[in-house]
């Protein structure tokens, strides 16, 4: 299992290549595999790199990327440690309709190989694009479990998250 963070995370004055490095250096294995393998961890790093999309500025610093380079190398890092189940939090947060785009096709590449997904998003086009089943709570209860192409017409969802002029009432 492994996470991503709703901030970007990454340290800023290590290149994209170094920052992913780091990660699987610190991954599953722990650091004591790192000296031995670290041929086989740089040609891994490189290749997963390409598959997100970011090894066209692998030599950047990560201070001075674009917001959606930054999420990609979050999700990387997460993936290096070829987890199962990857958790994201607020993975298309601050991202352009053609950025979004961008990490839909990624989500679906991942979750086509059998990876499962979790999300935390408010972004309903991303989650409909990608997710099978949307669990909404509001104060500790499930108030929807369904698939997401539903919450745009449930009456709930719709009062907790919009508030009565989401259903047409006055505010």
């Amino acid at each position: 299992m492994a996470r991503t963070f709703q901030l970007n995370s990454g340290f800023d004055n290590m290149t994209v290549f170094e920052n992913l490095l780091t990660a699987r250096a610190l991954g599953r294995r722990g650091a004591g595999g790192w000296l031995l393998t670290a041929r086989a961890d740089s040609q891994a790093t490189q290749a997963l790199l390409e598959e997100v999309g970011l090894a066209d500025i692998a030599s950047e610093p990560v201070a001075g990327i674009p917001i959606l380079a930054r999420k990609k190398l979050m999700i990387a890092m997460a993936l290096i440690s070829e987890p199962d189940i990857l958790l994201l939090d607020e993975p298309v947060g601050g991202l352009t309709p053609p950025e979004i785009d961008e990490l839909i096709e990624l989500m679906l590449t991942l979750k086509s190989r059998g990876m499962t997904l979790v999300f935390i998003e408010h972004v309903m086009r991303f989650l409909t694009a990608v997710a099978d089943r949307a669990v909404m709570m509001h104060q500790g209860r499930i108030i929807y479990d369904r698939t997401p192409g539903g919450l745009a017409n449930d009456k709930t969802v719709a009062e907790v998250y919009l508030g009565s002029a989401g259903l047409g009432g006055a505010a």
